[in-house]
């Protein structure tokens, strides 16, 4: 076994199956790339236990300042993210730095499909599975929102769908580590910058971050919903021809489309009381709470309060 620590600069190094990874994990397969760095999947050697490790990168233009503060700014969001438990959130069991500068985060292993991968393969998902699920999601930005954590970068490649026990279940992935990425790069227009706080995939960031302003609880509940809709159609809510349409949709002033199937959704079940009638939760009409995205000046989510507003799980 070959141990390992990182490379100084640019792309993440390959970690190759067998190798020992700071001393306490054994890589056993590359899981994925992407502009973040990369992901492995692990043993961890002192327990035996699955465990997904992520690997960042540091842009090759970044100054020494930009490296320092992208540093800081994990080291703070790691120490934030190591206080969430939820049911619904991935764990956070390590980060630190490698001898050759790399930031890294050692998550649980979850075994399933991105929702992203889910939609590919089953298109819509059905009112009741798309409630279920999207429930779970909220319940755990409530969390985290109570706690000071940010997402930043809530979509379909975020949320681990996995079955646990008789149903489905979703998982949050890398709370903490949405500020960190740089999707947004090559994402010219007028007045647009690369900042820290423009991150992720333009069909589901709020309008206030791709205008360069910081996020807030609401951001992720502007997310959330274009999620929620895409579960219900099997498409994105906002979509255009390339990305700079995108983001002209996301920042103009006509509201997102709402589908019919969002405007007149099937009937909640109505358990009876014992009485012939609806139960009081059928009566109060509850799937009124779930947020509607909207945009405007006001910032994603307007009107939704900055705890997040997640409905109880039954």
């Amino acid at each position: 076994m070959t141990a390992i620590g990182g490379t100084p600069s640019g792309q993440p190094g390959v970690l190759p199956a067998g190798s020992i990874f700071q001393g306490g994990y054994e890589i056993l397969a590359e899981l994925g790339s992407g502009s973040f760095g990369r992901v492995y999947k692990a043993r961890q050697r002192s327990t035996g236990q699955a465990v997904a490790i992520k690997v960042l990168r540091f842009w090759g233009d970044d100054t020494r300042a930009d490296v320092t503060n992208q540093s800081e700014r994990f080291r703070r969001e790691m120490r934030l993210g190591a206080g969430l438990s939820h049911p619904n959130i991935v764990r956070l069991f390590d980060s630190g730095e490698t001898e050759g500068g790399r930031l890294y985060a050692v998550f649980e292993y979850v075994p399933g499909s991105t929702l992203k991968e889910v939609l590919a393969r089953e298109g819509s998902l059905g009112w009741g599975e798309t409630v279920h699920l999207m429930t779970q999601v909220l319940d755990a930005l409530s969390c985290a929102h109570a706690r000071g954590v940010i997402h930043r970068d809530l979509k379909p490649e975020n949320i681990m769908v996995t079955k646990t026990g008789a149903r489905r279940n979703a998982l949050v992935l890398d709370f903490g580590l949405g500020g960190l990425t740089r999707d947004a790069r090559d994402w010219t227009l007028p007045r647009l910058t690369a900042t820290s706080e423009l991150m992720g995939t333009p069909c589901y960031a709020a309008p206030e971050q791709l205008r360069g302003e910081a996020s807030s609880p609401r951001s992720d509940l502007y997310s959330w919903g274009l999620v929620f809709l895409e579960c219900l159609t099997g498409d994105p809510a906002i979509a255009g021809g390339s990305v700079q349409e995108i983001i002209l949709k996301q920042l103009g002033p006509d509201p997102i489309p709402i589908p019919e199937c969002v405007a007149r959704p099937p009937p909640p079940p109505a358990p009876a009381d014992g009485h012939g009638e609806a139960g009081p939760a059928a009566r109060r009409g509850d799937r009124g709470a779930l947020p509607r995205p909207r945009r405007g000046r006001g910032g994603a989510g307007a009107g939704a309060g900055d705890g997040g507003g997640a409905s109880p799980r039954g």
